[in-house]
């Protein structure tokens, strides 16, 4: 074939090339575009994601008329009595209500924070637990120092006079949040807040029947939304009337006579989370495994047979 042939044919040829060449070209682009997009949805899907399956979590359900609301939270019912040694790995953190534990010595393994006049809101970063060297730590570092596994914890009562339960509440949820942080191995128990006597809710009224059911009411919700337990001792000292009997109260109708923390002790003793504690407290204060402090008093009483 001559050259003058072959520009002959091509020239004849060129435009059906060159259609067919764009057809191609855009059969190229659609692929390319489809591909993109279905990869895309397979892989980088931005449509806002399922909520995260928990029916692996342990909770209780309460039915509303709105649905089911998941409940992570428990309320302790009563138990048998447990011995001394549950309260081997236990701290029972508040105010001066609290204190009664660690004036009456109701248990020697009992370890107790407290500091008088305290709050849900001052709690938070008060530093007033002394350590040997002189350091102060806060409520929740207190906690951690001593390695307490389970925390009773009552505050309210130097909250109300002067905050509305509500207003409190989210003092206490913040400062359950530290507490959390701070010790993630331990359980927490929320204790309801003792009901006054008639006369002491009369004269200061932030201590009325239905303030303080609205508080407990606000702390049981919290301890059912952060996964805590709930304890009822308020349930301990009520009259029925809605008030706290003067048989066992103090004169200034809000804290407690010596012999109601025996009680209040006992109650919570009959309504535990757990059984036999593995826990104990060792030579220097501290909780330690009961294990080691077997080994320990095995080794001592050794010595003591040796020498």
């Amino acid at each position: 074939m001559t050259k003058e042939t072959v520009r002959d044919v091509l020239r004849d040829k060129l435009p059906a090339l060159v259609v067919s060449a764009l057809l191609l070209l855009c059969v190229l682009l659609i692929s390319h575009f489809t591909y993109s997009k279905n990869l895309n949805k397979e892989y980088f899907n931005t449509a806002p994601l399922a909520a995260p399956d928990t029916t692996s979590i342990e909770s209780f359900e309460e039915n509303d008329d709105e649905g089911t609301e998941q409940v992570l939270g428990e309320v302790l019912e009563e138990t048998p009595q447990v011995t001394d040694d549950y309260f081997a790995d236990a701290v029972l953190v508040g105010d001066s209500l609290t204190e009664g534990f660690s004036l009456y010595n109701i248990n020697e393994n009992l370890q107790v924070i407290y500091c008088r006049g305290i709050n849900p809101t001052s709690a938070q970063t008060h530093q007033f637990y002394e350590l040997p060297d002189g350091t102060l730590l806060t409520m929740a570092e207190a906690i951690n120092y001593v390695g307490a596994r389970k925390i009773y914890l009552m505050l309210g009562t130097n909250g109300l006079n002067w905050s509305s339960p509500e207003t409190l509440i989210q003092g206490y949820s913040d400062l359950y949040d530290i507490i959390a942080r701070c010790n993630p191995d331990s359980y927490i128990i929320i204790e309801s807040l003792f009901y006054t006597t008639a006369a002491a809710a009369q004269e200061r009224t932030c201590y009325s029947t239905e303030n303080i059911d609205l508080y407990n009411s606000l702390l049981k919700q919290l301890a059912m939304e952060k996964g805590a337990y709930y304890l009822d001792t308020n349930s301990i000292f009520n009259d029925g009337t809605g008030h706290m009997p003067t048989s066992i109260s103090a004169p200034d109708g809000i804290h407690l006579v010596p012999s109601s923390y025996q009680k209040w002790y006992e109650y919570i003793a009959t309504h535990t989370i757990k059984g036999k504690s593995a826990f104990g407290l060792g030579a220097d204060g501290l909780i330690e495994p009961v294990s080691i402090r077997a080994q320990t008093e095995d080794a001592q009483q050794s010595e003591e047979e040796q020498g």
